[in-house]
């Protein structure tokens, strides 16, 4: 039996238990999740001398270069660093300047006057910071949705930065969606939707970063690095208000939601959806049935009967 048949299998016995019960359940479920994707940001905290601020922009540069580019954003942030960031925040040009010239993808740019400027300017950036630019063949830049093109998400985290200056501390300061939505949710002006326009021939191209990318950030780089660095620091006070925020934000919509959702409606916010996501990876699909705290409570209730 494959994993979706055997979610559908278990997904029919959801009826049979209570709210209370199914509440804990997805509240565990979560946390275990939770635990589980800190271990992997831990790893990477430790190959920043532990810098949290680096650790919270590389993890923010996996997202922004979603399934095809999160090495090669992982790449650029590690080569541009936080702290050169933070010196040229003032100025959304070298921030431009810095990120489409190390990235090297600034080449696929038809060359106009401000095209020329940001190569100016990040010749001397690049001698000021001794930074090396990627090779563009580090970006995959074909068979990916036309918003989430490399050049479009680092402008817009370009203006995010230079509006909102991210740090740790104002990740930290989260507390509902609209705290979230304030930092990402930021507009690029109409130059850079021409620029992708012109290379991917997309006319259907947003200049802003939209709610549903901007719960995706809060949900895997706000909730996460939070819950994280709670963990870290043994503060139960950020451990709790991560899951809070988590809570704050809608359900994610994938094939393990619906899957479960097609039965009984269990997912009312993006807690309970990564609770789901933790049920389906790490039981379903790995076919740990007599570990699965789900399958345990089900087992109870049939033998029961």
């Amino acid at each position: 039996m494959d994993a979706t048949s055997k979610i559908m299998q278990c997904a029919k016995y959801t009826p049979q238990i209570e709210n209370l019960e199914l509440c804990q359940l997805m509240n565990d479920l979560a946390y275990e999740r939770m635990e589980r994707k800190q271990i992997e940001l831990f790893e990477i905290h430790d190959t920043t001398n532990r810098d949290w601020n680096l650790t919270m922009l590389i993890v923010l540069f996996r997202y922004l270069g979603g399934t095809h580019n999160k090495a090669a954003a992982e790449t650029l942030a590690r080569r541009i660093g936080y702290n050169t960031l933070a010196r040229e925040c003032t100025s959304l040009v070298n921030l431009e300047s810095l990120l489409l010239g190390a990235s090297g993808l600034i080449d696929l740019i038809k060359e106009d006057s401000y095209v020329l400027r940001m190569r100016e300017e990040f010749e001397h950036l690049s001698a000021k910071y001794n930074i090396e630019p990627m090779e563009l063949g580090m970006w995959k830049l074909s068979g990916m949705y036309a918003n989430n093109h490399p050049i479009l998400r680092l402008a817009q985290f370009a203006a995010c930065f230079h509006r909102q200056n991210i740090t740790m501390n104002k990740i930290l300061e989260c507390r509902k969606r609209r705290d979230v939505t304030k930092i990402f949710n930021i507009s690029v002006s109409d130059y850079w939707v021409d620029v992708v326009y012109r290379i991917t021939s997309r006319k259907d191209l947003s200049n802003h970063i939209g709610t549903f990318t901007s719960d995706i950030l809060g949900i895997n780089v706000v909730v996460q690095t939070m819950f994280a660095y709670g963990s870290y620091t043994n503060s139960e006070t950020l451990t709790q208000r991560a899951l809070e925020l988590l809570e704050s934000i809608p359900s994610e919509s994938n094939r393990y939601t619906q899957g479960w959702n097609s039965v009984r409606r269990i997912t009312k916010s993006a807690l309970d959806s990564q609770a789901i996501i933790q049920l389906s990876r790490e039981y379903c699909e790995c076919n740990r049935c007599k570990e699965c705290p789900y399958g345990k409570i089900m087992r109870r209730k049939l033998s029961a009967q």
